[in-house]
């Protein structure tokens, strides 16, 4: 199959090649290295971001972009709770509570291990009408 490189070996993995990039993590006053990295005969380039799990990273390790994505979804999933909680006034605070948990903080804790020890500036919006 053109595009993939077999490792021979104990597994036999195939690697497209196609797909594969590299990403060097560094600090931003490091320059990028200059080392060639090849797969077998093919040379890997270089990325400045990749998505890994659904998770964006940079060659900075900033998770901006992956923050604001998942503030995004968060926002989104509470404006849902809120709406549910809206239009059912016999809603209690801790079926709130419940959806709260299960919906809104679900997709906040994603990936809170790797990221959750910036210093993340993120500005959230939400307006409830009573």
């Amino acid at each position: 199959m053109p595009g993939t490189h077999i490792l021979h070996g104990r597994w036999r993995l195939v690697i497209n090649q196609d797909k594969t990039l590299l990403v060097y993590f560094r600090h931003r006053s490091i320059i990028r290295s200059s080392v060639v990295f090849n797969l077998g005969s093919i040379v890997l380039p270089y990325t400045d971001e990749y998505k890994y799990l659904g998770l964006m990273f940079d060659e900075h390790m900033t998770f901006k972009e992956a923050v604001g994505v998942l503030t995004q979804l968060a926002g989104r999933a509470l404006g849902s709770v809120v709406n549910i909680v809206k239009h059912r006034s016999n809603l209690g605070f801790h079926t709130f509570t419940q959806l709260y948990t299960s919906c809104v903080y679900r997709v906040s804790d994603y990936a809170s291990g790797v990221w959750g020890f910036r210093n993340i500036q993120v500005v959230i919006l939400c307006i409830i009408e009573p």
